[in-house]
């Protein structure tokens, strides 16, 4: 799926619906796929370790 160019609503709806993920999910998944260096941490989301408005 990440190798085609565009993938299509049916196609998203299909692969989120057998990961039990939703279709933004996994158009999230494939931008970071695509954006990243080839390595699977490039799917994990960006989540800073501290920031001062965090609630503690």
């Amino acid at each position: 799926m990440a190798e085609h160019e565009k993938v299509g609503v049916s196609t998203a709806d299909a692969v989120a619906e057998e990961l039990g993920m939703s279709r933004r999910q996994i158009y999230r998944l494939l931008t970071r796929h695509r954006e990243g260096s080839g390595v699977v941490t490039d799917l994990l989301a960006d989540f800073p370790a501290r920031c001062a408005a965090c609630p503690r």
